[in-house]
């Protein structure tokens, strides 16, 4: 299924090592592996990607990268966790968690960040003051 809802109930999807986790309730969509998309991609929801995206991904949900998934595109997200490759900016309003096995080029914006031994970050880093959103000085 590349699109599709998750019928069962509720999935811990990803657990950290931090004492902070991504953790949703649902997955609301996801785009498989062997699926490319080129252009933007607005959800509410949550969106696991194990394909391919090329464009721009914009979501008041959490985005997760599975270790397969390939994003170049500049990601707005509540809180996202990669373990596939990220080429392009990421801004996080909640928390970033890069697993071991997850690549980012680019530069990242966000409240917490979890960065798994392993893992490779070649960018900015900015952190944000987690009651206001705006960057700390």
């Amino acid at each position: 299924m590349v699109f599709g809802k998750k019928k069962s109930g509720e999935v811990a999807l990803l657990k950290s090592a931090s004492s902070a986790e991504v953790v949703t309730n649902k997955l609301d969509t996801i785009i498989g592996q062997g699926a490319t998309i080129n252009g933007a991609i607005k959800t509410e929801g949550t969106l696991r990607v194990d394909g391919k995206i090329e464009g721009e991904i914009t979501s008041t949900g959490d985005l997760i990268i599975g270790e397969t998934g390939l994003v170049t595109a500049n990601v707005v997200a509540q809180n996202v966790s990669v373990a596939g490759t990220v080429k392009g900016n990421i801004k996080a309003s909640g928390k970033l968690d890069l697993l071991a096995s997850g690549r980012i080029h680019g530069d990242i914006c966000v409240n917490d960040l979890a960065v798994s031994q392993g893992a490779i970050l070649q960018g900015e880093v900015s952190m944000t003051n987690t009651a206001s959103g705006e960057l700390e000085d």
